[in-house]
Formats: structure tokens, C-alpha cells, sequence
């Protein structure tokens, strides 16, 4: 978990294509660092039994990652939100809301090549965890979505490669915070009576 009580919350806001391991990142990242994951996607199925990916919809699933996020912020908590950062127009929104709480945003640039990317959108298994909520995706669906992501300007951000092990993304991740002054800390388990209780060693992805 972060270190510092008084240390102002950090929106870390996912960007990539399709398949470039932005949810296999947010996951780790949120039960590693013990932070709330806003995972849009996963919302979108739970609001909707047949996802449809219309501007209605997605007005919808915004709305609700908003309100969480409005609410874990104003607890003083940082939070990982996956999905829906594509645009400069959704991400300067998110910054607006970290202005008003007074928190650091901060995108995470999942960088892959695009054949990679489209390998895995369009082998996903829903057996997998982190492909139980992503969609399928065609190749023109493919390249739409991926026409949508637009590269950060006037941003804070940290470039990861999404073909890396996770410790060695969690550590590039790791020095970007240590550039803006602060630090991340494993949570450290809790103890009751003197012993350690298991069930709260790997904090899970919490909405």
C-alpha cells in the first residue's frame, strides 16, 4: 500500500490496444499494491446481461466508474481504473475529478505490438480470469477500438511493456512514483491475537 498517511491518492488510468495486457496488469498491480481496481468491463457485464457497446451503454457504465471513484477518492484511497481511457477526452475528465480531491493522475501506457495485440483479443478464453469479461473482438472490431486510443499529451504517464513479467512492470511502475516523491509498500498483513490472518496476505481486485 502506499506509504504516507497524508500522501494526496493516485487515479492510475490503463491505456493500450486491444490485447495489450492492460487488465492482466490492473489486476496484479491492485492486489499487489492493496488498492480498489475499477474495472469498467466487468461492470458492463454486470449491468448488462447481453453488452451491446453503444454510446448508451457506455453513458451508463461511466457514470457508475465515476461514482466509485468519486468515492474511493474522497476516502483518501488510490485506485486502478481499467478500460474506457482510450480517449483524451475520458482521460482529461479523470483528471478534472483528481484535481477536485487533490489526487495525482497518472496513466499506465501498456505498450505491445499491434500482432501481438490482435493474437491474443481474438484467442481470448473466458475460462481465463482475466479474459472472463473482455469482449470478442473481430478484426474490424479490432481496428476500431484500437483507432480510438489515443497517445497521452500533456499527460503524466509511465510507458510498461505488456510483454514483460509483471515484476519487472510493477518495478518500472515503482520508479516513476519514486520520480513523483512517493512510494509504494507492500500492505502489510494483518494480525489477530498474535497470529497472522491468511485471508487478507494477497488482497483480492475489489470494485
Amino acid at each position: 500500500m502506499e506509504s504516507g498517511t497524508n500522501t494526496p491518492p493516485v487515479i492510475y488510468m490503463t491505456l493500450g490496444h486491444p490485447g495489450s495486457g492492460k487488465t492482466f496488469f490492473a489486476r496484479q498491480y491492485a492486489a499487489e499494491a492493496g488498492l480498489p481496481l475499477i474495472d469498467t468491463e466487468r461492470l458492463r457485464n454486470e449491468l448488462f446481461e447481453e453488452p451491446s457497446y453503444n454510446s448508451d451503454e457506455d453513458q451508463v457504465v461511466t457514470s457508475l466508474s465515476d461514482y466509485m471513484l468519486e468515492q474511493f477518492l474522497s476516502a483518501g484511497l488510490s485506485v486502478v481504473v481499467d478500460g474506457m481511457n482510450s480517449t483524451r477526452a475520458r482521460r482529461h475528465s479523470l483528471r478534472e475529478m483528481a484535481r477536485r480531491h487533490k489526487a495525482n493522475p497518472l496513466v499506465i501506457w501498456i505498450q505491445t505490438d499491434v500482432n501481438t495485440c490482435f493474437e491474443r483479443a481474438r484467442n481470448r478464453d473466458r475460462r481465463n480470469p482475466h479474459d472472463k469479461y473482455a469482449r470478442e473482438l473481430s478484426s474490424g472490431d479490432f481496428e476500431r477500438e484500437s483507432a480510438r486510443v489515443k497517445p497521452p499529451q500533456h499527460e503524466d504517464y509511465v510507458v510498461i511493456s505488456g510483454k514483460h513479467v509483471f515484476r519487472n512492470q510493477m518495478n518500472v511502475v515503482a520508479r516513476k512514483l519514486n520520480a513523483m516523491g512517493r512510494e509504494l509498500k507492500k500492505p502489510k498483513p494483518v494480525t489477530l491475537g498474535g497470529r497472522v490472518d491468511l485471508s487478507r496476505r494477497k488482497p483480492r481486485p475489489r470494485i
